[in-house]
């Protein structure tokens, strides 16, 4: 219906009071347009002037599609990277970003693609593998310091995220990554040049 009058439909201007019926010629409906189409041009031209004041009031903020607010990610994120996680509850993550427990793990999951405590062990093993590759420290000495119960809960952790054992992998990264050796090296000439001078 509004395609056979779109040439009248293009030449309306109208303000609150044509669409009241008053004004100066005596409203919308004498200008040859069928009630039908008054109400569907008016509804149409009324939809559009409040999505546009929408998109012109939101025009500077970025919309945040699915998952968790960035600040809410970040808080969760820094509340399981303690070394204890264990310790940081589904509760409390959720109270701290004001959500429930459900809507809170559900979103979390689609931000991170991991469920929480999965996200915080997976974070675990990659503070272990930079460990592995910078330091000279042994597994169960990286396992306690990145807050694994035991070297070999570490190693099953290492394991499933990696396909390798802690120490094939470091074997093989320290074989590949000059940067890694140059760094080991370094250390452990400091740490030699340290026993001596004590």
């Amino acid at each position: 219906m509004l395609k056979r009058h779109l040439p009248a439909v293009e030449s309306l201007r109208f303000s609150s009071s044509d669409l009241a019926g008053g004004g100066s010629e005596g409203g919308l409906l004498e200008n040859e347009l069928p009630p039908a189409l008054f109400f569907e041009v008016s509804t149409r031209r009324i939809v559009s002037y409040v999505f546009e004041a929408d998109r012109s009031a939101n025009a500077g903020r970025r919309r945040h599609k699915g998952g968790l607010a960035p600040h809410h990610l970040k808080l969760a994120k820094a509340m399981l990277s303690v070394r204890d996680h264990d310790s940081v509850t589904l509760l409390a993550l959720s109270a701290a970003c004001g959500l429930s427990t459900a809507h809170f793990a559900r979103e979390f999951k689609k931000s991170t693609n991991f469920p929480p405590h999965q996200w915080a062990l997976l974070n675990k093993v990659a503070r272990a593998k930079d460990m592995l590759l910078r330091t000279t420290r042994s597994i169960p000495e990286i396992a306690d310091e990145c807050g694994f119960v035991d070297h070999s809960h570490f190693g099953r952790w290492f394991k499933r995220a990696t396909g390798l054992t802690p120490k094939a992998w470091q074997r093989l990264r320290r074989k590949t990554d000059p940067r890694g050796v140059a760094i080991i090296r370094r250390q452990t000439q400091n740490n030699a040049g340290g026993q001596r001078c004590a």
